[in-house]
């Protein structure tokens, strides 16, 4: 196993996966691998099976009862074909996965993960995803969910902060640090307060202001999208 600082209960937990259902590869993504994770951000934990060998998302989740552990099984042979069963953008997500993991066991992703270069259907697909995202965050205002309206606003917001990061560099960055060290620039003047509030949610550093969740849906409609129109 390559040596990673995860919590001792993460690696046995792991390493009980690994023995028991025999996967090809078991890997951490997202913010953990990145390291720009902040407080309270989950281990993302990907299990990659051959098709007829593949555990459910269930089955691992009956392993263990960690709040703050999610583990998503994924089919090697759809990987493979460049697919995979998510909501999220699934070629941007499949760069994600390329770009950031860290392998824990088993064989590499760059064997398995088949990537093409990105076009204008998937970014219209990232941003459609985003401003159903901003849309949730919305909705779970008006139900004083705060927990899901954090998640869903930041998020939305900074994956339209990525996307305009790639229609002005051509370079897909992942990571919230790059996107914060290189999107502030090339953020019309009008939703630089967006990009600076979200930036400050994130990081729990702000109340979550309900006039910028509309801000941030007109942000992804009149920026984003249009821009990636014209792409």
């Amino acid at each position: 196993m390559k040596s990673i600082k995860l919590p001792g209960y993460l690696k046995l937990l792991l390493k009980r996966i690994w023995d028991d259902s025999n996967p090809v590869s078991i890997f951490l993504y997202g913010s953990m691998s990145r390291n720009d994770f902040v407080e309270g951000s989950d281990y993302e934990i990907g299990v990659i099976y051959e098709e007829d060998k593949r555990w459910t998302r269930q089955r691992l989740r009956d392993l263990h009862s960690f709040e703050n552990v999610k583990i998503y099984p994924f089919v090697k042979e759809e990987l493979l074909r460049g697919e995979i069963d998510t909501p999220f953008p699934k070629l941007i997500y499949l760069h994600g996965l390329l770009h950031d993991s860290l392998i824990l066991y088993g064989q590499k992703l760059e064997d398995i993960i088949k990537v093409t270069k990105i076009s204008k259907d998937d970014l219209l697909e990232a941003v459609g995803f985003c401003l159903g995202r901003a849309y949730s965050a919305v909705v779970s205002s008006r139900q004083k969910d705060w927990i899901a309206v954090r998640d869903n606003f930041t998020k939305s917001s900074l994956y339209g902060f990525q996307i305009l990061i790639f229609l002005k560099t051509g370079k897909l960055v992942f990571s919230y640090k790059e996107i914060e060290e290189k999107a502030g620039n090339l953020i019309e003047v009008e939703y630089r307060d967006l990009f600076n509030h979200v930036m400050q949610v994130r990081k729990n550093d702000a109340a979550i202001e309900t006039s910028l969740l509309y801000k941030n849906i007109s942000f992804l409609n009149k920026s984003i999208l249009k821009a990636i129109r014209k792409f």
